[in-house]
This record gives structure tokens, C-alpha cells and sequence, in this order.
């Protein structure tokens, strides 16, 4: 029988099976096929060498925040306009940046885990009392001769304060501005030994000091970005300053001019510090206006930033920002070449380049 299976080539080729198998059409149909099924098998074998596609992630929340909250109709694909992270549509030049400007600019983030440096110097501080005889009568009242903020903050307080006096509300009064460390350390003891007065330990004093009193070197008060501003009606920094026509007026117009309420009523988990309806922040446009009309405080806004390496956002008068999140490479950050174009290190390595990519036609 075995040998009947040992057919010969003239046989073989005689066959009408082998006539079909040397036949051009065959030939056609069959080489694809091998090549087809050894490629399968070939990446199948590799398949853990080939790059996985990268899975589309949504854009970050903060924490405590669902799908749905929050206005997203503001923001548009990344890739519409532009690509986020150091590519730009224009042309852009290189920054170089050391390890002290990262705590330079308007948007470097100050609080019990994130101090300021040790030799930390405040930017361009002006005295308020140089310009204050310029405002309306009473719109503004300084209670401590020589009370000084960051230069760019000053000239914005001057703006929203006249806004203010425009719609008939004035006597708005700054009782504190730029601290140094050495300040802040006269008030922290001042307030905790109030509280020992009142019956507390030391401990326990200090804990109560810490909610309402910046620890020196972690105030928002030592960059000259952050001032007290309640009325003359409302001195004592009580939380119902906040339902007053004053507070009220700050906590709905505050971001038009850069501000934000630095520490809202509900994200004291999250800022450690309690409800200061009275305490504002200077961060720059349009970042005032994305952390109001979102909600966010400015832990959660450098989160998102720092997580989506930035975002791109229309404001209310239609121009489109572009705001990117560059982490240094070299020492130097990528700086796009358009008009009204600022950077500010964020304090934590990081550096927020906001760009007007478009403004619509005046």
C-alpha cells in the first residue's frame, strides 16, 4: 500500500491536480493568501511589540465634581484650532526659565502644601495710598498707610473699583495687602494667643489659628497678590459680609477684573481655609473668568491644568484662549508669538502660557 503513494514526477505532472497547481491562476490567488495568513501569524506572535493606540480620555474633573456640572458648551476640541502642549499654530520663540521664576506671575498656587520659598521675593509692589486720591470720594478707603499689592493686582483693583463706584456702591476698604513673612508671623502668634485667652491649650489655639490664619509662608498675602477688601460697615471679617451689597457685588463681578473669592464657602475641603468672603486673588484674566463661571477654586483649576496639559476656552466676549501647561525641557518653555500672550510659573514646576488665538471682529 505505502508504495503506491510513491507517484513519480512524470506521473504527478500528468495528474489534472497537478496540472491545476502549476496553472497561472492558482498562482494568482494562492501567494496573497500565504503572504496574508504569515503575516497573521507573524503579529500575533509580536502583537505585545506594537504600540497600543492611545485611548481618548475625558477631559479631568475636579474631585467631587460629575459629568454634566459645569458649562462645556466654552470649550472646544483641542484639535480644532490647535494641538495642546508645545505645538502652535504660529510661530512661537523658547523662554528660558530658572527654578525662581516658577513662583513668578500671577497663578503660582500658595497654601498649607505648597509654600513659597524660604528667600521668596514679591514682584513690583506699589503703595495703594499713591494712586487712591484718584478714585471717586469714599470709593475706596486704605486702613493702614503704606498697604502695598503686586503692581499689575494694584492697577486692576483701581479698575474694579471704579466699576463699583459707577454702580453707586463704594466704601469698599483694604485693610490688608503684601505681608511679609515677619508680619505674618505677628499675626499668627497674635491670633493664637487670643484663642489661649478664651480657655484653648496651645495646641488646640494653634490648630483654631490655622483655619482662618495662613501658617507664615503659606499666605497668599506675601506675593502682593491677595488683599482683604470688606467694607467700612464690616470690618470684623465676619462670613455675612458675604450676603451684604458689597459682598455680593464682589462675588459677581470680582472675575471681570481678575480676581476670584480665593476661598469659597464650599471648597473649604479643599482650600483648608474656611469662608473669606472678603479675601480675593488676583490671577489674570481670562483665568478669573473660567474658575467663576466653572465654580473651581484655584487648587482645582492648576489640577486640571496641570492633568489635560491645559485647555481651550472661549470667554464671554468671544475670544478664544488657548491656555497650555508646559513642564520646562532644557530649562525652557515654548512661547507662541501672538499679541496679549503671558506666562506664569504655577509654583509647582510648571508653567501656564495663555494665548488670545482668535478675538472676534470689533
Amino acid at each position: 500500500m505505502m508504495e503506491d503513494l510513491n507517484i513519480g514526477p512524470e506521473e504527478k505532472n500528468a495528474s489534472g491536480l497537478g496540472r491545476w497547481f502549476e496553472g497561472p491562476v492558482p498562482r494568482l490567488f494562492l501567494m496573497p493568501a500565504i503572504l496574508i495568513l504569515a503575516l497573521t501569524a507573524l503579529i500575533g506572535l509580536n502583537k505585545e511589540l506594537l504600540p497600543a493606540p492611545a485611548a481618548v480620555q475625558p477631559p479631568l474633573r475636579p474631585s467631587g465634581q460629575e459629568a454634566g456640572q459645569g458649562t462645556t458648551q466654552a470649550y472646544l476640541e483641542p484639535g480644532e484650532l490647535l494641538r495642546l502642549g508645545t505645538r502652535y499654530h504660529e510661530d512661537a520663540v523658547h523662554k528660558i526659565v530658572d527654578q525662581k521664576s516658577v513662583f513668578q506671575g500671577s497663578l503660582i498656587l500658595v497654601n498649607q502644601k505648597q509654600r513659597l520659598p524660604e528667600d521668596y521675593q514679591a514682584e513690583q509692589l506699589r503703595v495703594i495710598n499713591d494712586w487712591i486720591d484718584t478714585l471717586p470720594p469714599e470709593a475706596l478707603i486704605v486702613s493702614k498707610a503704606g498697604t502695598m499689592l503686586n503692581q499689575t493686582a494694584s492697577d486692576a483693583l483701581d479698575q474694579m473699583i471704579r466699576a463699583a463706584a459707577d454702580e453707586g456702591i463704594g466704601g469698599f476698604t483694604l485693610v490688608s495687602g503684601y505681608r511679609s513673612v515677619a508680619y505674618q508671623r505677628e499675626l499668627f502668634e497674635k491670633k493664637i494667643q487670643k484663642y489661649m485667652t478664651e480657655g484653648l491649650d496651645r495646641e488646640s489655639a494653634e490648630q483654631e489659628t490655622k483655619e482662618i490664619v495662613a501658617v507664615p509662608g503659606e499666605s497668599e498675602h506675601h506675593t502682593g497678590l491677595a488683599m482683604d477688601l470688606p467694607s467700612q460697615e464690616h470690618l470684623t471679617l465676619e462670613t455675612s459680609y458675604g450676603t451684604t451689597i458689597n459682598g455680593k457685588w464682589l462675588a459677581e463681578n470680582a472675575w471681570r477684573h481678575g480676581f476670584i473669592i480665593r476661598y469659597p464657602e464650599n471648597k473649604t475641603g479643599i482650600t483648608g481655609i474656611s469662608f473669606e468672603p472678603w479675601h480675593l486673588r488676583y490671577v489674570g484674566y481670562p483665568h478669573s473668568e473660567l474658575m467663576q463661571r466653572e465654580g473651581w477654586c484655584m487648587e482645582e483649576y492648576i489640577q486640571i491644568l496641570r492633568q489635560n496639559r491645559g485647555l481651550t476656552a472661549k470667554t464671554e466676549d468671544g475670544t478664544i484662549w488657548q491656555i497650555d501647561y508646559q513642564i520646562p525641557e532644557n530649562g525652557m518653555i515654548v512661547i507662541p508669538l501672538i499679541v496679549g500672550t503671558k506666562s506664569s510659573g504655577d509654583g509647582l514646576g510648571g508653567y501656564i502660557v495663555t494665548a488670545p488665538v482668535y478675538r472676534p471682529a470689533q
